[in-house]
């Protein structure tokens, strides 16, 4: 991202930051039913404390947890507690 930097140098200037994530991941190898996994996604210009909103899905799309959390340091890990819907195989 470039920014053209309009004022003097000794100025201060407010710019917008554009959030985004960087990574999410399963930390867990696997998951049974009723059980939990872990899961970490990193970020960039996320605000200290700003609310961090999970939700994992199978491979054929069936819903299988969620969480909602607050996120710091641009980082966070927490475990998603997995429906005893789910399926071995899903």
């Amino acid at each position: 991202m470039s920014k053209t930097h309009t004022v003097s140098t000794d100025s201060p200037e407010k710019i917008k930051l554009e959030s985004s994530i960087i990574y999410a991941r399963w930390l867990s190898k696997l998951a049974v039913g009723g059980s939990t996994a872990m899961v970490e996604v990193r970020t960039s210009f996320v605000g200290e404390g700003a609310t961090i909103e999970i939700k994992g899905n199978t491979e054929n799309g069936r819903k299988c947890g969620k969480l909602k959390e607050k996120i710091y340091g641009n980082r966070f890990m927490g475990e998603i507690e997995i429906s005893e819907k789910v399926e071995e195989g899903d």
